[in-house]
């Protein structure tokens, strides 16, 4: 019976999974949609359940695909920089605050304010912005304090939500920890005596930080029923979403770059030696790799195919929001090089990169009385393109 092994990644839009033997070769592939939801003042938030859901169908359509083979391990990545309560029982307390929410922006103002923003850049590695979980912790605390005191724990990425699901444990990777503004880059450990007592956020609610290399856990007897996948299994949590990119793309030694577009985009590279305690210029983060002895230095910006999901939505332009692109693409392709003069700015939710503000927003620019639905289609994936 050959042996398998099963790779998650749970995107911002859905979680994606394949099934590989020991050559390398792709035996079977599933995904699953979920939806994202938004709100006023720049709220951008999912559901955990909703990633454990997908989660389980994808695995469920993987055993159907390969009956005959064995699941020797299930790795589990994912988007970063997440803010996930769990109650005393395990249940998400309520829907997740994602990295790419910007309401608060008056609480990184203050953080700023108390802590220094050089100290702050001296210890976390980057800036501190609205879209920091140290700003969005400040913020529940003030606003929210009901999810702090119900919670018994606090996750910061999809894949730590579906990790615990799957077997129980409740960590997180150090690429992950390093996007959140709560870590010590310096020491690898959370930033407790210089950031988190100071702003009286409480530590011990923080995942357990593991290497990617490590067995968390095994597959649990209830996640075994919602996925059949056979329990006992072990569970690697891997590193988030851009550390598991840049090996993806084969771009992790230290001559390489890698561009990634998905709902957001980065340029990044792999470098070797640790973080600096400067800012490393507008926009651009340093971030914990995999390996202990390297660092990312990404370019990031917070919005790029979402803008197609947006406009495809808003012009209601498919029957099936989620899988087909062919009339989208026809349409653009209708409009010429540079869209008629329309152009678009994608600022769906802030921007980290080459600028940084939270409350920039997208617009269309020069439409006319000739202006067509495929000049702004055009547009959009012009305007995505260029600024990534």
């Amino acid at each position: 019976m050959e042996e398998v092994a099963i790779s998650l990644d749970l995107g911002t839009t859905g979680c994606k999974g394949i099934a590989i033997d020991k050559t390398f070769s792709v035996l079977a592939s599933s995904h699953a949609y979920y939806p994202t939801y938004f709100k006023d003042g720049g709220r951008v938030e999912q559901h955990p359940e909703d990633w454990w859901k997908a989660s389980c169908d994808v695995l469920k359509s993987l055993c159907d695909q390969i009956p005959e083979a064995t699941v020797s391990a299930i790795a589990v990545t994912g988007h970063m920089q997440d803010l996930i309560f769990l109650k005393e029982d395990g249940v998400a307390a309520k829907e997740a605050i994602l990295y790419s929410d910007t309401r608060a922006v008056d609480e990184a103002e203050e953080i700023e304010n108390c802590i220094g923003g050089e100290r702050l850049v001296g210890i976390t590695g980057n800036k501190q912005g609205a879209a920091s979980l140290l700003a969005k912790l400040l913020w529940t605390k003030k606003h929210m304090s009901y999810a702090l005191k119900s919670c018994s724990n606090i996750l910061i990425g999809a894949h730590d939500y579906v990790c615990y699901r799957l077997c129980g444990a409740r960590v997180t990777d150090l690429t992950t920890a390093s996007t959140t503004g709560l870590l010590n880059v310096l020491s690898n450990e959370w930033a407790v005596d210089e950031l988190l007592e100071p702003l009286a956020i409480p530590s011990c609610l923080l995942p357990r930080i593991v290497p990617p290399s490590q067995v968390v856990g095994v597959v649990t007897a209830a996640a075994s029923r919602a996925t059949h996948i056979k329990e006992g299994t072990p569970v690697y949590h891997c590193s988030g979403d851009l550390a598991t990119t840049a090996r993806g793309a084969a771009a992790h030694h230290h001559d390489a770059r890698h561009i990634y577009l998905g709902t957001s985009a980065w340029i990044a590279a792999v470098c070797p030696g640790a973080p600096t305690s400067t800012a490393c210029g507008a926009g651009l983060l340093q971030v914990r790799d995999a390996d202990p002895d390297c660092i990312i230095m990404a370019a990031s910006m917070a919005s790029a195919c979402s803008n197609l999901n947006w406009v495809r939505s808003v012009l209601r332009f498919t029957p099936d929001a989620n899988t087909d692109w062919t009339a989208v693409d026809d349409a653009a392709a209708g409009a010429p090089l540079g869209s008629g003069g329309v152009l678009y700015l994608p600022y769906l939710s802030g921007e980290r990169c080459p600028f940084v503000d939270a409350t920039a927003r997208a617009c269309f620019i020069g439409v006319a009385a000739h202006t067509a639905t495929s000049h702004l289609l055009r547009s959009v994936m012009e305007g995505a393109a260029h600024l990534s």
